[in-house]
């Protein structure tokens, strides 16, 4: 699923170059941009990937409520992705992926403290190197825990970080999240960090 697809293309080059897709949800809740979705679907001969009119968190709830379920969520909304997390862990399949791309690097960095808080629940410090601080990366990650950990239907989880890229004004990472005790507790530590 694509809550925030825009023209749709990262999802129609997924389903053209990943094998075994059944479906992926475009959204956008932008008309124009979901017109520009279903011409370019209909342009690529494109025909598991369905395109849709709708808030992304609306979209996500409605998944939620129905009981439906994704392997993948990415979110790329061009901001601080901080208030789509809940939603977008609510709907992940068992060993999901959730691919996070936070773009508001300046608050990640300390440029806006009130902001850092209020999203993130901490407060980075300002200093030359930006874009070097693993706390901007530990900040993401301390907000996504938080997100699984306040969930009802969580009791136990692993997150597994396979990527963490920062670049220029965005900070992505990509996190497979396993549910289930058996993996719990052949993981030595139930919450770590690795300090930088």
């Amino acid at each position: 699923m694509e809550p925030l697809a825009a023209s749709g293309l990262r999802s129609i080059r997924f389903s053209r170059e990943v094998p075994y897709i059944r479906g992926i949800i475009s959204n956008n809740m932008n008309e124009q941009a979901f017109e520009l979705i279903r011409t370019n679907c209909l342009e690529n001969n494109v025909t598991n990937v369905t395109p849709t009119c709708s808030d992304a968190l609306a979209l996500m709830h409605r998944f939620s409520e129905a009981k439906s379920k994704s392997h993948v969520v990415d979110l790329d909304p061009y901001r601080s992705a901080a208030v789509l997390l809940d939603a977008a862990v609510q709907i992940l399949y068992e060993n999901g992926l959730l691919c996070v791309t936070c773009t508001d690097m300046g608050v990640l960095c300390g440029v806006a403290p009130g902001a850092s808080m209020g999203k993130y629940g901490s407060i980075s410090v300002k200093c030359s190197g930006m874009h070097e601080q693993v706390m901007s990366c530990k900040m993401m990650i301390g907000r996504l825990c938080y997100c699984i950990l306040s969930s009802v239907h969580f009791e136990s989880y692993l997150m597994i970080h396979f990527i963490i890229s920062a670049r220029d004004y965005s900070l992505s990472s990509i996190i497979k999240i396993f549910m289930t005790i058996n993996k719990l507790l052949s993981c030595t530590y139930r919450m770590f960090y690795f300090p930088a």
